[in-house]
């Protein structure tokens, strides 16, 4: 059984090194970074699918993407130069705070349905699951009630996110998929993993 959760997908940065903004990056012939990952939250059953992103972001992401589905929405980030703590409170406030949330950072775009569900099985074991791989840590990250809670009641809006999620129990699901490990930051980068 599937249990329920809400999404949040982080893209509210400057890009700067990539030049264009990660959501609007093409991951295949037809979907952008930002559809690709609204499709795998919606395959695996997220009751509400969040983007995060800043004012421009927002303006060109309404004006260029259209087909989307009736649960999606979009949270704007007023002061991404606060970082990723303030963007996924922002998206968070969109989302049932009852429900555990999976969130995941655009420049990743390789979250799949199967890796969702699994994280959703483990959320009663601590306050947060993410994969690893080899040992090391990966996205997306599933957040308990408990934390989205802390997070959400949270003032100081300049904190370090993993630094913050290691005051709380974590639960590391092992996968054989590399691609969880990956950041694409600058155009090398997604030049050379999507052979452009």
């Amino acid at each position: 059984m599937v249990k329920q959760f809400s999404a949040i997908i982080l893209s509210a940065g400057y890009s700067g090194r990539m030049g264009v903004p990660k959501w609007s990056l093409m991951f295949d012939g037809k979907r952008t970074f930002a559809e690709k990952l609204v499709d795998e939250f919606e395959n695996a059953g997220a009751q509400k699918i969040v983007l995060v992103l800043n004012e421009s972001g927002q303006q060109q992401f309404v004006e260029t993407i259209h087909d989307l589905p009736e649960n999606f929405e979009i949270a704007l980030n007023d002061n991404p130069d606060l970082g990723r703590f303030y963007s996924l409170q922002k998206g968070l406030e969109l989302c049932n705070p009852e429900l555990p949330v999976c969130f995941t950072n655009i420049d990743n775009p390789f979250v799949s349905k199967e890796l969702i569900r699994k994280l959703t099985m483990m959320i009663d074991e601590a306050d947060y699951a993410s994969p690893a791989c080899q040992g090391k840590g990966g996205h997306p990250c599933l957040l308990s009630s408990n934390l989205i809670l802390s997070i959400l009641n949270e003032n100081a809006k300049t904190l370090n996110l993993k630094e913050y999620l290691r005051n709380f129990s974590k639960k590391s699901v092992e996968v054989a998929d590399e691609r969880i490990l990956i950041n694409i930051n600058t155009e090398a980068e997604y030049r050379q993993i999507f052979k452009k």
